[in-house]
This record gives C-alpha cells, sequence and structure tokens, in this order.
C-alpha cells in the first residue's frame, strides 16, 4: 500500500520501470498480479526471461503458469527448503540479489519523483502524478544510462590514443 492506495511496480534489470499498476479499490494479492504483469509486458515489448519476485507472489498457480510460458521462475518461494535448493541455482541467486534493488527503486521513486505524499485529491489525479513520475523516472535512468556510456567511450578513446 503506498500514497494510501495499492501500487505495483515492475522494473527491468537496469531499473526502467516496464509495468505498475495503481489500485482505487482494494488492491488484488500480489500472486494474482503475477500473470497480468507478465501479460501487459509481453503485449507491450516481449516476454520476459526471467521473473523474480519477493515471497507474496509465489503459489502454484505462477509457478505453474510461468513453467508454461517458459519464463525463468525466480519468485522466492514461501517454503525454507525450497529456497535453501532454489538457492544454489546461480542464475536464480543472481535474479533474487537483483530483485532486491527493487525495494530500493521503490524508495528512490517515492523520495525523489513523487515526494513523501501525493499533494492531489482524487484517484484520477494521483493517478497521473504516478504516470509522469514513472515517465519522469524512466527518463533520468536512460540518460544516466547514456551518460555511463559516453563516459565509457571517452575512456576507451583515451586509453587507445
Amino acid at each position: 500500500m503506498e500514497f494510501g492506495n495499492g501500487f505495483y511496480l515492475a522494473e527491468q534489470k537496469d531499473g526502467i520501470i516496464v509495468d505498475w499498476d495503481f489500485f482505487k479499490d482494494t488492491p488484488i494479492s500480489d500472486a494474482q498480479l503475477l500473470k497480468e504483469s507478465i501479460k501487459r509486458i509481453i503485449e507491450i515489448y516481449k516476454k520476459p526471461g526471467l521473473y523474480a519476485t519477493d515471497r507474496g507472489f509465489n503459489s502454484k498457480r505462477n509457478d505453474t503458469y510461468l513453467e508454461k510460458e517458459n519464463i525463468f521462475n525466480a519468485t522466492c518461494p514461501r517454503n525454507l527448503e525450497e529456497l535453501r535448493i532454489k538457492m544454489k541455482d546461480d542464475r536464480y541467486r543472481e535474479a533474487q540479489n537483483r530483485r532486491a534493488q527493487t525495494e530500493g527503486r521503490i524508495g528512490i521513486f517515492k523520495n525523489k519523483f513523487i515526494g513523501k505524499k501525493i499533494l492531489r485529491k482524487g484517484f484520477e489525479n494521483r493517478e497521473s502524478k504516478i504516470i509522469w513520475s514513472i515517465l519522469t523516472h524512466n527518463l533520468w535512468v536512460i540518460a544516466r544510462k547514456a551518460n555511463e556510456n559516453y563516459q565509457q567511450k571517452i575512456l576507451e578513446l583515451s586509453e587507445a590514443a
């Protein structure tokens, strides 16, 4: 629950927000969000090769769905023994390590792009603020990546000279 409404955010590996939902009413459970999120991502972009989540998204239904869609299942299991087994897989471990950064992304998004509170009345106005903030955030991420690439090229050229 964020901003007085339910809020869901999915990002790709480089930090760009690729899916989100802002709920006017009581949000559906995290486990129910997964399939709908993946459908939207596939429709707009392409099928992800991997999907990493916290324990709230884990369910047998989601495990089956991810397997059927041939998407690497990096959801965090609720069962600790299953988690121990999965943590032996390098790809899973790396995905969960990256997924943990999403919590930081939510903090950055809230504090740097939204502010502590959305000072707008009415759901539509708060949703508009979320949409503009996602756009601004993604432009910030892209600009930062472009600058990193530019700086790397300058370094490579200076070393080659």
